[in-house]
């Protein structure tokens, strides 16, 4: 409940979904309003009681109610079951600048364009919606509910036009952040794969995805006509990340990380690749991510299972170099432990455990 003594007004919200407004004492009923059957677990009266504010937790909802009007000032809503993957725009989104054909000027639209330049975000989840959001003022001004299965992955364009989602209904999905729609659909040949994960080309005119099952296939299509370009096969377990390479001169190298501890190097717009033939690099367990370096050096990052980060030049094929970080991710013997089990509870540091400074020895990632 909440109580304006100034206009008074009393706001209770019950268990059921609905929310009603009294005007006291008489307690006459002013406004009754359903949420829907969820649980309402907060609300509040603005300044002067115009203003009324209800939070439900379990549809994770928040509604601004102007009753005098019984107009909406604000809606929010976030995913139902959790978000399972996000992505932040390029800082360089050029393409969101409206062109002459749209009915804006050509001043405005710069504006826009420069505004929401890596400050958008968007998020993937559970229940099959995806949701962008300014992350400045934290607001979800879009929400996108075509996909009827958890979303697995989520990407921009690298020109911030569009965004491509991939998801456990068998679909991959290309957004207009413009004008808002669904314009393209991409789905396997038979219509039968889940897919994992997603990426597209520096260019913005390929994308490819993961098959969850099968023959774990990766399929690459042409995001102007949303046909099959290629179907890569060189991997015998789950394909847990994909990435284009930044590189300028190699715009259609592509890089998949499986669970097969393999980090498959394709190049889609040669003859070498058809047919599925990559450049396989084996690395020490399975592969969790992969990332390339974005100074477009052929050079990647990849993190296995193990708790091992490598750096492959995908070029020559080489371990530039790797990091150890399995002591820093072990767990304590308790669930609230900041330190690894090895560590001694307790001993100060540089006499028992015989350090020479304090702070040696300590495990900083915990």
């Amino acid at each position: 409940c909440a109580y304006d003594a100034g206009s008074k007004l009393l706001a209770a919200g019950f268990s059921g979904g609905i929310f009603m407004l009294f005007e006291m004492p008489e307690m006459q009923a002013l406004q009754t309003l359903s949420l829907g059957s969820a649980a309402l677990d907060a609300v509040a009266l603005g300044a002067n009681g115009d203003w009324l504010a209800v939070g439900s937790s379990a549809v994770g909802q928040l509604l601004v109610w102007e009753w005098r009007s019984e107009t909406y000032i604000l809606k929010q809503q976030g995913h139902h079951w959790g978000v399972n993957c996000v992505a932040f725009s390029p800082s360089v989104a050029a393409s969101l600048k409206r062109q002459k054909t749209l009915a804006t000027s050509e001043g405005k639209a710069d504006d826009r364009g420069g505004s929401v330049a890596g400050r958008l975000l968007v998020t993937g989840g559970y229940d099959g919606k995806i949701k962008v959001f300014n992350s400045q003022s934290g607001l979800c001004f879009v929400t996108f509910a075509e996909h009827t299965a958890p979303v697995s992955a989520i990407c921009f364009t690298p020109q911030g036009n569009a965004i491509l989602s991939a998801s456990k209904d068998g679909s991959v999905r290309a957004f207009d952040l413009l004008r808002y729609r669904n314009f393209r659909t991409f789905a396997s040949p038979d219509g039968l794969c889940q897919f994992s994960s997603v990426a597209v080309d520096g260019g913005g005119e390929i994308v490819a995805a993961s098959s969850v099952s099968g023959n774990y296939s990766i399929y690459v299509w042409s995001i102007q006509t949303g046909n099959v370009l290629e179907v890569l096969t060189g991997h015998t377990s789950f394909v847990q990340s994909l990435q284009f390479s930044p590189s300028a001169a190699h715009p259609g190298q592509l890089i998949s990380a499986g669970w097969d501890g393999i980090l498959c190097v394709w190049d889609i717009y040669t003859s070498e690749s058809k047919g599925g033939n990559s450049e396989k690099l084996e690395c020490p367990s399975s592969v969790l991510a992969c990332a390339f370096d974005p100074r477009g050096n052929d050079q990647c990052a990849v993190s296995c299972l193990s708790g091992q980060l490598q750096f492959w030049n995908v070029a020559t094929a080489q371990v530039l170099g790797s990091i150890d970080g399995l002591r820093d991710i072990q767990s304590g013997r308790q669930w609230g432990d900041k330190f690894s089990a090895s560590h001694n509870r307790g001993v100060k540091p540089g006499s028992g455990l015989r350090k020479k400074a304090p702070s040696e020895g300590v495990n900083f990632n915990q």
